[in-house]
């Protein structure tokens, strides 16, 4: 299991919950074979859609809350000597 690491954008701005969701997705399917080292997370309402390209995946999750505005977060599976295998996840606009 690999290590989640967040920005500062994402640990100020992004709501708690949704982060959850994403570790939680990441947790859930990283060992499977075909889930691609980028993903995209679309916020939307009361759902997140969970995205990919290679190869192309997306899974619609749906929440108990509504979010209060829309946004799009990634996760990129990075390697460090001192941390091993690790995922970030950030904004768009810090890469």
């Amino acid at each position: 299991m690999s290590e989640i690491v967040v920005t500062r954008g994402i640990r100020e701005e992004l709501d708690l919950r949704n982060l959850v969701v994403i570790a939680e997705t990441i947790r859930t399917y990283e060992e499977e074979e075909d889930f691609d080292e980028f993903q995209v997370f679309d916020i939307k309402d009361n759902y997140i859609i969970n995205k990919q390209e290679i190869p192309e995946r997306e899974k619609k999750i749906s929440l108990s809350y509504t979010n209060k505005k829309s946004e799009t977060v990634w996760a990129i599976k990075g390697f460090d000597p001192m941390v091993g295998e690790h995922w970030t996840i950030l904004y768009p606009s810090e890469y």
